[in-house]
């Protein structure tokens, strides 16, 4: 693990580095959306590279909470269609291949 960081390190930095102006502002956003990042490597370098330290601190909870948002939601669309696969209610058994209708063969 020690030697992740600080390749992680290095490569916030050079992107960071590399933003123009207010672009940083958006890679800022879009870097803060990785979990562990964001408060240990993005908003020090950024802030580091002479980013300004609200606008970064901006930008890094608004990529926080869009991730979280988008992590909710994908949870709750997630267990709904779990709940709808085990219940039943899409007529698909283990396989994933679409079960014969059983009472309809019956009756004819």
């Amino acid at each position: 693990m020690t030697t992740v960081a600080p390749a992680l390190l290095g490569d916030v930095s050079t992107l960071l580095d590399g933003a123009v102006g207010p672009l940083g502002y958006p890679l800022v956003f879009v870097l803060a959306m990785v979990p562990f990042i964001e408060p240990f490597v993005v908003i020090p370098v950024a802030i580091g590279l002479g980013f300004d330290p609200l606008l970064t601190g901006v930008a890094a909870f608004a990529g926080s909470v869009t991730a979280v948002v988008a992590i909710v939601a994908a949870q709750e669309r997630l267990l709904a269609w779990w709940a709808r696969r085990s219940a039943g209610d899409d007529g698909a058994d283990d396989s994933g291949t679409v079960a014969p209708d059983v009472d309809a063969a019956d009756e004819a």
